[in-house]
């Protein structure tokens, strides 16, 4: 098995739930909330009204800030190109007087500085460098739930201003949920989606390439490099594949061992894989590593 060495970028250990609720941002800076979000499934949505901590975390500086009030728990977060918040919440109830705003925007200082309707069912998002807000959805999302009969998110995919108002829902063939999404600059917006396992690249709103991914392959976060490779990392086996188009489809070529610059296997126990652009980052407890990948790397 190949080996891809990852640097230390900082000695800053995350509490495990943090690692699976933080996000990449395309500065490459890793924000996160530690709250445990399952603690509020059950509270009334209409009068929901919590304080929450963001951390930002530079290599080694960790910041943080508290947005008071929020009428949601926030599952997702990513940065606009002003250096402002998003913070989204997965589920959005609709009731026949009333929508539930599932998405603030805030400062750095956590002022509120907007807030808006994305829709239920947001399994990912990221904002590209023009600002638009790229969401994905899962199957509830996509068919409606919570009180959605026309969901906003019945097309699997939908870009939106940065103010919430919707620019662009594409026509994906057979969607039946959109699992990850790696978009760093509007040119390079890549998603993965179901029923049958497809991959695809927009550029702005312009689709460039829909192909297929073959079905005995499990996906998730995603990195294409070129037209012709695509990484991704399992966390049912641990392993993280390339695969190669052949004839149109992503057939599995190999699998990496990841390792710091001393040899150790950084890929084990409650390890955290996360992708934005070519850059790869892991979490673990030691610390945060990271390698930024390109196709020489993969031969």
């Amino acid at each position: 098995m190949k080996t891809i060495v990852l640097n230390k970028w900082s000695d800053v250990v995350l509490p495990e739930r943090g690692r699976y609720q933080m996000a990449i941002t395309r500065d490459r800076k890793i924000v996160f909330i530690e709250d445990d979000m399952n603690e509020h499934i059950n509270k009334n949505q209409r009068t929901f009204r919590e304080d929450f901590t963001v951390n930002v975390l530079d290599r080694n500086d960790l910041t943080s800030f508290v947005t008071k009030d929020l009428p949601f728990p926030p599952m997702d977060i990513d940065t606009y190109t002003d250096g402002t918040f998003l913070l989204v919440s997965g589920r959005c109830w609709k009731g026949h007087d009333w929508v539930q705003k599932n998405a603030r925007r805030c400062s750095a200082d956590g002022e509120c500085l907007d807030e808006f309707v994305l829709g239920d069912g947001i399994s990912t998002l990221a904002i590209d460098d023009e600002d638009k807000i790229w969401v994905g959805y899962f199957d509830e999302g996509v068919y409606g739930n919570l009180g959605w009969d026309e969901p906003i998110g019945r097309s699997g995919l939908v870009a939106f201003s940065e103010s919430g108002e919707i620019l662009f829902q594409p026509k994906l063939p057979m969607i039946h949920e959109l699992l990850s999404l790696n978009v760093d600059r509007a040119d390079s917006v890549y998603a993965y989606y179901t029923l049958f396992s497809s991959i695809v690249h927009f550029d702005h709103f312009e689709e460039v390439q829909n192909s297929e991914i073959h079905q005995s392959i499990d996906v998730g976060p995603i990195m294409l490099l070129g037209d012709e490779l695509l990484l991704t990392f399992v966390y049912r086996t641990r392993a993280l594949s390339l695969l190669k188009k052949h004839e149109g489809v992503f057939k599995k070529e190999k699998e990496f061992r990841l390792e710091d610059a001393d040899g150790n296997d950084l890929n084990k126990g409650n390890a955290v894989i996360r992708m934005r652009g070519n850059h790869l980052f892991l979490l673990n407890d030691s610390g945060v590593y990271q390698v930024e990948m390109s196709a020489e790397m993969l031969a």
